[in-house]
């Protein structure tokens, strides 16, 4: 079993929670490319972010 921090766990639910619940770019709108050229679509919540403070770093190594 893998051990998560606090951070780990954060992020975790915030990437589980966009493949659950995310909406799915318009294809038409597509700026963003691969390597070879073929579009690279998002996946997004609309108004949910999050920012990652030296302290949250910090306190999630501390709690290893």
């Amino acid at each position: 079993m893998t051990e998560y921090t606090g951070f780990d766990k954060i992020y975790r639910d915030i990437v589980m929670d966009i493949i659950e619940n995310g909406t799915d770019q318009d294809p038409a709108l597509v700026r963003a490319k691969y390597a070879d050229g073929s579009p690279a679509p998002t996946r997004f919540i609309q108004g949910v972010n999050f920012k990652i403070t030296p302290a949250v770093l910090l306190q999630s190594f501390q709690n290893q």
